[in-house]
């Protein structure tokens, strides 16, 4: 039991070493459950994204690093406070038809 225990610690402790801010701001972006590959703008995680896919994003980034239109068929989730703070309030986030916006666990978006 106690080896199982460990293994499972130790698969944790590889799973979430690999989440490293990769924004230039110090953000996380990545799809669905996929810590492993993290992305270092919005563009380009919707880019990467399938219709029914989930992008997650949490942190601190810069306007220039969100600003995307998000397609109809996705899923932008707020998995922790995030902040968008930069001099370029006149571009960000744009939802198309069809496409949802929602927070997890209390976590808040502030543009």
């Amino acid at each position: 039991m106690k080896k199982r225990i460990a293994i499972a610690l130790a698969l944790l402790l590889v799973l979430f070493s690999g989440m490293t801010d990769v924004s230039a701001s110090g953000g996380w972006i990545w799809l669905n459950g996929d810590t492993a590959t993290l992305y270092n703008t919005l563009k380009e995680a919707v880019k990467a994204s399938q219709d029914g896919d989930i992008i997650r994003v949490k942190g601190d980034f810069d306007y220039a690093s969100m600003q995307a239109s998000v397609p109809g068929g996705r899923t932008l989730v707020i998995a922790g406070d995030t902040k968008v703070t930069g001099a370029d309030k006149q571009s960000g986030i744009t939802l198309q038809s069809g496409a949802a916006l929602r927070c997890e666990n209390g976590a808040g978006l502030t543009m």
